[in-house]
């Protein structure tokens, strides 16, 4: 369900309408953090970091993706 919300708010931040994009990661990272998905709601982190950019909201942009690349550096992923 997590992985699906993500991929459909990925779709309408293709489209340009980032206040749904926003909506549907912001619940993608709320199921991850249920189901202690930490890879998950990294990736969340990091969909919503870029809706916030694309926006123009730097500051929560650059909070969203800081927040991604900690969870990154926890689970020691590199890519």
């Amino acid at each position: 369900m997590g992985r699906a919300c993500g991929n459909l708010g990925n779709c309408y931040m293709s489209e340009g309408q980032y206040a749904k994009a926003i909506e549907l990661q912001q619940e993608t990272k709320k199921i991850a953090e249920v189901v202690r998905d930490r890879a998950g709601v990294g990736m969340a982190c990091g969909n919503l970091g870029n809706c916030y950019f694309l926006k123009e909201q730097y500051g929560k942009a650059m909070e969203l993706t800081q927040e991604n690349k900690k969870i990154a550096e926890e689970g020691g992923q590199r890519e």
